[in-house]
């Protein structure tokens, strides 16, 4: 069976490849027909995803991040502009997420006589773990139709 978090982390690192050379002014645009904009679609993966993931792990605790998740959350849509600094943690976070997350799977693992990989089949057969990769999918998607329009 492919590994779960690895489908997560190339989700990921292509997303953050796409738009690794927008503006601010692009990431924050609003284009006609959308509710929200690429930088929200980012921190709304990022914060569902976190949400749903380690709900499903009670041994570990939802990251903090140095931004608001508030404006991420379900029911939201972006009110101000982000400014760089919190880009740049949305997208540090993006691309740390997994990894950081494998590696509590594994010091997990270490401590409590359970293998990382049976860890990873659990997680993969959750039906929440199937949710995020929809979600992330159907935001990566909303973000390719938005990069025609910024």
């Amino acid at each position: 069976m492919t590994d779960i978090l690895e489908i997560m982390d190339n989700y990921r690192r292509d997303l953050l490849r796409i738009i690794e050379n927008l503006t601010v002014e692009q990431l924050n645009t609003v284009p006609n027909g959308f509710n929200n904009n690429i930088v929200w679609n980012l921190g709304h993966i990022l914060v569902v995803t976190d949400e749903l993931l380690y709900k499903n792990t009670p041994f570990f605790s939802i990251p903090t991040y140095d931004f608001d998740i508030a404006g991420f959350k379900k029911g939201s849509r972006p009110e101000d502009i982000i400014n760089e600094k919190d880009i740049t943690s949305i997208r540090s976070a993006i691309s740390n997420t997994v990894p950081q997350f494998r590696k509590l799977l594994s010091d997990y693992a270490m401590t409590s006589q359970k293998k990382e990989k049976e860890l990873i089949e659990n997680l993969s057969t959750d039906k929440n773990i199937h949710f995020i990769l929809f979600h992330e999918d159907m935001h990566f998607s909303t973000i390719i139709r938005q990069l025609r329009l910024v």
